[in-house]
């Protein structure tokens, strides 16, 4: 794999999601404020509903949404017997869905829709990123790297309603036999929640999306720059290395000059950096004399040589 194909994916990459995320932040933002709007609507339906998932009882609720006195809530038992109380009343889905869209002046299809665009949006560049990014799949340095990339590739995109009605479906169920007889049935409220908190969750996935995903790109970056500094820097020792170790031998040798021609003479620690600096010309270009290193305990000193590219 050519190291600069991986970064010219990378930049890509990020410039793809940056795009993104600029051009929904805004409006997801007021998606979410309206979809906890209608969730706090829901409540005035949570407090006026019959209590009871059994199919005989779980669309009843208080006359004009309001909470039931104690002497108005349902017996099942009693009701079989006597009648159901007055005041109540039947509201299906469809009458649920009515009186919270005239209330919060909204219609649930377009929110729906304009959802699932930006969630498609989204989903189109996660499976991009997943085929640009398999290039690192079976490389040892990018083990975490794929696990959170094969993560993405399984990404789900918010909570289903099934699941939300499973949560609040109660675990026992206390009635007559007659009630369990008849079955369940999801309340109209409860399932409209499950719609709203489906959505919810659906339209925030995108950000946890773009948010990983971000976070994915930055670590294989930080990962593929490290990969390519460590054998500059580990070269690098092994030629200075070389030079510390030959260097009383070259000394020694410009001290036997033909005709006995002008040579350096290593006699303090000027004639040693000279030299020095010479011998690392050899491997080296960019090459700082008489450096200040940062400052320590108070004080701060100078080092001979710095060599900027190989951070020696």
């Amino acid at each position: 794999m050519s190291m600069s194909s991986l970064e010219e994916i990378l930049v890509d990459l990020n410039q793809r999601v940056f795009d993104l995320d600029s051009s929904m932040s805004e409006r997801r933002g007021e998606l979410e404020k309206i979809l906890n709007n209608i969730l706090e609507n829901l409540d005035a339906f949570e407090e006026s509903w019959s209590g009871y998932w059994f199919k005989s009882y779980a669309d009843l609720y208080f006359d004009r949404l309001q909470k039931p006195p104690p002497s108005a809530l349902i017996d099942p038992q009693r009701a079989r017997l006597f009648g159901m109380p007055q005041g109540w009343m039947r509201l299906d889905s469809s009458k649920v869905e009515r009186i919270i869209e005239e209330h919060c002046k909204i219609s649930l299809n377009e929110i729906r829709e304009e959802i699932y665009n930006q969630v498609n949006k989204v989903s189109e560049i996660r499976d991009h990123l997943c085929v640009e990014l398999s290039l690192i799949k079976g490389q040892p340095k990018f083990v975490d790297e794929v696990n959170e990339l094969e993560d993405l590739e399984k990404f789900e995109w918010g909570v289903s309603a099934s699941d939300f009605v499973r949560y609040r479906q109660p675990k026992n169920l206390v009635g007559s036999l007659t009630d369990i007889q008849m079955g369940l049935d999801v309340p109209p409220h409860i399932q409209y929640q499950a719609t709203i908190t489906y959505l919810l969750t659906k339209n925030s996935s995108g950000l946890d999306f773009i948010k990983r995903a971000k976070k994915l790109i930055r670590k294989i970056q930080t990962r593929e720059n490290l990969s390519q500094e460590q054998p500059v820097t580990l070269n690098s020792i092994e030629s200075i290395v070389k030079i510390c170790n030959s260097f009383h031998t070259v000394a020694r040798q410009l001290r036997q000059r033909h005709s006995s021609r002008d040579t350096i003479i290593i006699e303090d620690e000027y004639d040693v950096q000279d030299l020095f600096h010479a011998l690392l010309r050899i491997f080296f270009e960019d090459i700082r004399a008489e450096e200040w290193t940062p400052s320590y305990a108070g004080g701060s000193s100078r080092v001979d040589f710095l060599l900027p590219r190989e951070k020696l």
